[in-house]
């Protein structure tokens, strides 16, 4: 019977209100399909690398925390059936960490009259509190923004931030000196106090809630496009690409749209497989988007790894290695006959004559439906010694050959 998917269903375990950080959860999919379905798995519209009808997450970390689902496709019907998301969201993950460290961000230099911002941050787990001091009093500031909004020359001096997560009971602290020179400057580095009959010009909006959203369908390399959007609260000033660490760049299949606010790669290719970061600051602050696209691709570049030969008896271990995303199917035939073995390495246990041949491992896709092989030749070494005289001859699956001669002569 070819038919479905259908009736998918996506289910938790254990199933309870919330979970200790570091602990296991299983998320199990199903689906009435004939063949049985592949299942995919997705976490935020992202597909993830592991196929198969059960989701381990071990050592839950906040990091993993957002909208799974799982998708079910037929490659008989062609068919496919997405389930309802299941949140698990940062409040049912019960973290408590941190402060690490606390890093202050602030001008460089300063000239009397300008606008300065400070900035604090320490990553905790709850929110740390924030306090604030000048020359090590403390002030009235408790927030991560500390503002001058018109520099003076008594302004000068040294600021101090500590972090400290009531939770844990742990605080970090960090000292940064802001120099006001008055010396005149033609380069403003800040925005100015007045314009316009001096208005007080307010700090731009701290960004907040950076995000790259993704596509939502599979991708399929050469036959598939995508767009990557970035987007974030608060006022933007500049926006970069990176892709693995590195600066995203244009080229014949990579586009920027005016202002940096989404990327399309048209077609995809297995080498934009990977990790994509949005920067985005302003003279308050700074955050960036973290996003992995995944391209469906492959079988590539195929091979066997093995011994060109083995003497009897020996013990024989053939890896079939591929490029390929989902992980490929793999069987194996010797001389054309199939065999019963589907891992990536076959292994002969007692090399024997009979033994030799050829060695074919095939590789199946089950996404891109594309299907790759590649041959390897296992020749069965036997050795001869008679008196002064030693053979060698190699055995292969035409016969038997006399590889090499040697006549060892004795004293």
């Amino acid at each position: 019977l070819t038919d479905g998917p259908e009736n998918i269903n996506l289910t938790i375990s254990p199933s309870q209100e919330h979970y200790d950080e570091g602990s296991d959860l299983t998320l199990a999919c199903s689906a009435d399909s004939g063949p049985p379905a592949l299942i995919l798995w997705f976490l935020s519209g992202v597909q993830l690398s592991g196929t198969g009808a059960e989701l381990r997450l071990t050592d839950i970390r906040t990091s993993q925390t957002g909208n799974y689902s799982c998708r079910a496709f037929n490659n008989r019907t062609l068919r496919h059936q997405t389930s309802e998301s299941m949140l698990v969201g940062e409040s049912d993950i019960c973290a408590i960490d941190g402060p690490d460290q606390t890093i202050i961000t602030a001008p460089p230099a300063l000239h009397p009259g300008d606008f300065a911002v400070l900035h604090c941050s320490a990553p905790s787990a709850p929110p740390a509190t924030i306090l604030w001091t000048f020359e090590g009093e403390a002030t009235e500031v408790s927030e991560a923004v500390l503002v001058l909004p018109r520099v003076s020359p008594s302004d000068g001096g040294t600021y101090g931030c500590t972090a400290v997560n009531a939770a844990t009971g742990r605080h970090r602290s960090r000292n940064t000196h802001l120099v006001v020179s008055n010396k005149n400057s033609f380069t403003l580095s800040f925005l100015p106090l007045c314009l316009c009959g001096c208005h007080r010009i307010a700090a731009p909006a701290s960004i907040s809630g950076a995000v790259i959203r993704g596509p939502a369908a599979v991708l399929i390399e050469d036959l598939s496009s995508t767009d990557l959007r970035c987007e974030a609260s608060g006022s933007i000033v500049s926006r970069e690409w990176l892709k693995g660490g590195r600066l995203l760049r244009e080229d014949n299949r990579t586009t920027f749209s005016v202002g940096n606010g989404s990327v399309s790669i048209r077609p995809v290719h297995r080498s934009n497989h990977g990790t994509y970061q949005c920067r985005v600051s302003n003279p308050v602050s700074a955050m960036t988007a973290v996003y992995n696209l995944t391209v469906n691709y492959g079988p590539h570049d195929m091979s066997i790894l093995g011994p060109a030969a083995a003497a009897p008896g020996q013990r024989v271990a053939l890896q079939c290695r591929m490029d390929s995303v989902p992980a490929a199917n793999v069987s194996w035939t010797v001389n054309n006959n199939v065999t019963q073995v589907h891992d990536s390495v076959y292994v002969i246990e007692r090399m024997e004559a009979e033994d030799l041949g050829n060695y074919t491992c095939t590789a199946t896709n089950m996404v891109t439906m594309k299907e790759n092989a590649t041959v390897f030749n296992l020749r069965v070494i036997t050795a001869f010694t008679s008196g002064i005289t030693s053979f060698t001859s190699v055995i292969t699956h035409v016969g038997v050959k006399l590889s090499s001669l040697s006549l060892l002569f004795s004293s």
